[in-house]
């Protein structure tokens, strides 16, 4: 059984609380998930669940051109998809998809030949006074570990921290 409500927003005007075919006759007619949710005094939360149970997808959120061109501007400069991913608050899947669909072509990680050439170039960075967390980003390390790895191949002595 449906409750009925008048409500004030709803111009006095019955609307059936719960009915979600309702809801989606709402939405389809334009109103915002807000707009609805005031209109029948439940949460916006309890209407996107009902569009969602009644199968109605939510349209894809687009970016502001000035975002896209900044951030494949940043792409191409050498910024890498996670760091840019997390400056903009979204997911590397969808930045790798966004950069794909305006045919930008994906960098790929660099592959070694062999640990020798990566420990080089560790110790080079770390001897011109890169910080540890500075040469992780690069090489995508999680733990600084790899970095006194290559210190002791070469018998480079650790920093005093």
């Amino acid at each position: 059984m449906t409750k009925k409500k008048k409500s004030a927003a709803s111009g006095g005007e019955c609307v059936s609380v719960g009915s979600d075919d309702v809801i989606v006759r709402l939405y389809h007619g334009g109103l915002s998930i807000e707009k609805i949710a005031r209109k029948i005094s439940r949460s916006s939360s309890y209407v996107k669940l009902r569009l969602k149970r009644s199968g109605v997808k939510a349209p894809k959120k687009e970016m502001h051109t000035n975002r896209v061109s900044r951030i494949i501007e940043k792409y191409k400069s050498g910024i890498g998809l996670k760091k840019l991913a997390k400056e903009y608050s979204i997911g590397t899947e969808r930045l790798r998809k966004l950069l794909v669909e305006y045919d930008v072509p994906i960098r790929q990680a660099p592959k070694w030949d062999n640990t020798e050439e990566r420990y080089r170039k560790i110790v080079e960075m770390y001897k011109s006074g890169r910080s540890n967390r500075e040469i992780m980003a690069e090489f995508g390390f999680k733990s600084d570990s790899a970095i006194y790895n290559a210190l002791q191949y070469f018998n480079v002595s650790p920093r005093q921290k």
